[in-house]
């Protein structure tokens, strides 16, 4: 598997991260376990959890997924094999949303018991948080950096110019910097109705500031749980417009001419084909889906095709 670099580091991750959301709640221990030996077996190492991952599941509390990891790291003895993320700042059972300094730091120490390791590879502000100050939160993951706690520090769901700020204020204050922006990303495009303040999705604007400023991006959603697998589904609400639908039928044509290529697989291939560096987040209930979707890998696009799929409107037959 390929590789690429954070921001500012010579740390190398795989070009596909897997997702443990629902590890340890919807998945038991032994179906999460076969999932994630089956990603690292075929050559990957980015692991992306969460410090409230599922807490919207019945009888759960948003610990889950961290805690299964934890046990599996203590069982399996794997975590050298592992850059791991997780994050902080949003709401679960009895933790309020926010990235204030306490906040953070009492958060971190929590997923480190939970996780059973001694420290976070990658460790994320979930959400931004406009009720704190920048400089507060920047210096408190600052002091876990400095502590050895965290290693490298990303934002999630931040908007652009946010993003930048950020960057500009751990420059100039000389504190830890993030090192790569995870957002919603798919194919299809979301309605600018269905407007999410508190899950950013990627646009053109973050794809040309990603170039400029020599950062990966992070996609979460990039199948949209499954969506591309059937391509006689009506559109998911937020997505159904016309524009979404040329789209759909650009997707079948280029599959057709590919041949033996999945409609999942040519969404990841399309987003490893962009002039910026994309990361997306795979998952799936079974080993078969995480193998067929890191197969993406090995999808080849020419220019015409790539740029066919991001147009397809200019296109006529």
């Amino acid at each position: 598997m390929k590789t690429i670099a954070l921001a500012g580091t010579d740390e190398l991750v795989s070009e596909f991260a897997l997702g443990t959301m629902y590890m340890g709640s919807r998945l038991d221990d032994g179906q999460s376990a076969a999932l994630l030996e089956k990603y690292l077996d075929l050559g990957g190492n980015f692991i992306d959890t969460a410090n409230n991952y599922a807490h919207w599941v019945p009888g759960c509390e948003g610990t889950e997924s961290e805690s299964f990891l934890g046990r599996w790291f203590e069982r399996r003895g794997r975590r050298s094999e592992v850059f791991l993320a997780t994050k902080v700042g949003f709401d679960r059972h009895g933790v309020g949303r926010g990235l204030r300094r306490e906040q953070i730091i009492a958060n971190c120490e929590k997923s480190l018991r939970l996780l059973k390791t001694d420290r976070i590879d990658l460790y994320y502000a979930h959400t931004d948080d406009r009720n704190t100050p920048l400089e507060e939160t920047l210096e408190a993951f600052d002091l876990l950096f400095r502590q050895g706690k965290i290693r490298h520090l990303g934002a999630s769901n931040y908007v652009s110019w946010r993003y930048l700020d950020a960057l500009n204020l751990s420059k100039d204050k000389g504190l830890v910097s993030f090192s790569c922006l995870q957002n919603q990303y798919t194919y299809l495009c979301r309605s600018p109705s269905d407007f999410d303040p508190h899950h950013v999705a990627i646009d053109p604007t973050f794809i040309d500031m990603s170039v400029a400023h020599n950062f990966p991006l992070v996609a979460y959603s990039p199948l949209l749980r499954g969506f591309y697998a059937d391509m006689a589904r009506p559109l998911p609400k937020e997505f159904d417009n016309a524009y979404n639908r040329k789209r759909m039928a650009a997707l079948a044509k280029v599959a057709g001419e590919i041949g033996g290529v999945t409609a999942s697989q040519l969404v990841l291939a399309w987003m490893r084909s962009q002039k910026a560096a994309i990361i997306p987040i795979i998952s799936g209930s079974t080993t078969e889906q995480i193998a067929d979707n890191l197969a993406a890998g090995g999808v080849g696009l020419t220019a015409a095709q790539v740029e066919f799929l991001d147009r397809p409107e200019s296109f006529t037959e």
